[in-house]
């Protein structure tokens, strides 16, 4: 399975058997996770980018049912595979297989970028885009508009962007790259 298909089973699987789970997902992979949520109502936990960051904010609701099993599943091979069995028998009650997970997930086009700064202060180049953009932070920008998602974050030397889209249609995904790049620009320059 891709990363992707990967949190889209957890999200599903959570959403099956723990009707009270919140569901978790960093933000520069959220697209699939938010889908699986807005399908079947659930609370979505936007989390930082690194799994340490997923753990930290699963451990504050670890006494909800579902969120210690959604966090077996997310760092543990043999979890997430028990997972699939359990999967593949919800798919076979609803007549499908397991390739046909594109029927509770479509496809996510990804797409990355990393941006150079060695001129300005990396603090108000972000202050900057979230003026620019509106954007929720998460361990960095996170720009959502109703085609496509970006999270922008800076790395631990304050040097270098590292600039996440994702979107259902990848078209849009261009387009929201392209646009944030074009801010990148005015900023940097």
């Amino acid at each position: 399975f891709t990363p992707t298909q990967k949190q889209s089973i957890i999200a599903f699987l959570t959403a099956k058997m723990y009707p009270d789970a919140p569901l978790f997902a960093p933000v520069n992979s959220l697209l699939a996770t938010s889908y699986i949520s807005d399908k079947f109502n659930k609370y979505l936990v936007k989390c930082g980018n690194n799994i340490g960051d997923v753990m930290f904010e699963m451990e504050k609701l670890m006494h909800i049912p579902g969120v210690y099993t959604q966090y077996l599943m997310m760092t543990d091979d043999l979890a997430f595979d028990l997972g699939v069995c359990c999967l593949e028998h919800f798919l076979q009650k609803e007549s499908n297989n397991i390739y046909t997970i594109t029927k509770f997930s479509p496809k996510v086009y990804k797409l990355t970028a990393t941006r150079f700064n060695h001129f300005k202060n990396s603090s108000e180049i972000i202050k900057e885009l979230q003026k620019m953009c509106s954007g929720e932070i998460i361990d960095g920008i996170c720009v959502e508009n109703d085609r496509a998602d970006a999270h922008i974050s800076c790395d631990e030397t304050g040097n270098t962007f590292n600039i996440y889209v994702e979107s259902f249609s990848e078209e849009y995904a261009k387009d929201m790259m392209d646009d944030v790049l074009e801010m990148f620009e005015k900023l940097l320059t």
